[in-house]
């Protein structure tokens, strides 16, 4: 049935007008489909069961809390704070450097911006997961109001906000 079969699919738009999707059961061949965007949307819940590594991620989060009890803290407001708080931390390794220099960091303060940007993994995943929001999909279609919002042939090139294309 149509339900078991999309369990194992994982979906990507590699673009506007193209839908790549992955058989799990056999991922060295996906299959590429043209869609004629921006008639074609979908929603399918799959759930972040669609994605092992990312479940168990999750579950191995899940655990981790609860073995300490801090469900109690968890609350959405003090997990979207602490999200920030760690972003925060992240951009701390990058201010007051040039690009270029954001772009060949140290092999320490690499290792140091990889911790922090697995702390902001771990709060998202966690704020997903206490709101019940599946990231890849909200990624997913997020991409595609993103799509709507900067068309290639307006935004390319340019960082000004969608607004001022």
């Amino acid at each position: 049935n149509l339900v078991s079969v999309i369990h194992f699919w994982k979906f990507e738009f590699v673009c506007d007008l193209m839908l790549v999707i992955w058989d799990f059961r056999s991922p060295a061949y996906p299959l590429t489909l043209q869609i004629p965007y921006p008639s074609f949307i979908f929603h399918v819940p799959l759930g972040m069961s669609a994605n092992p590594d990312l479940e168990k991620l999750i579950e191995t989060i899940r655990a981790f809390m609860a073995a300490r009890d801090w469900e109690q803290f968890h609350s959405p407001k003090n997990l979207s704070m602490a999200l920030s708080v760690e972003a925060a931390e992240l951009m701390e390794h990058f201010q007051w450097l040039t690009m270029d220099e954001s772009r060949d960091l140290s092999p320490e303060t690499l290792a140091r911006v990889r911790d922090e940007v697995g702390d902001v993994m771990v709060y998202l995943l966690r704020l997903c997961d206490v709101l019940g929001i599946d990231p890849v999909a909200a990624a997913s279609e997020k991409m595609i109001k993103n799509g709507e919002k900067y068309p290639v042939e307006k935004a390319r090139g340019n960082a000004r906000k969608y607004t001022d294309l």
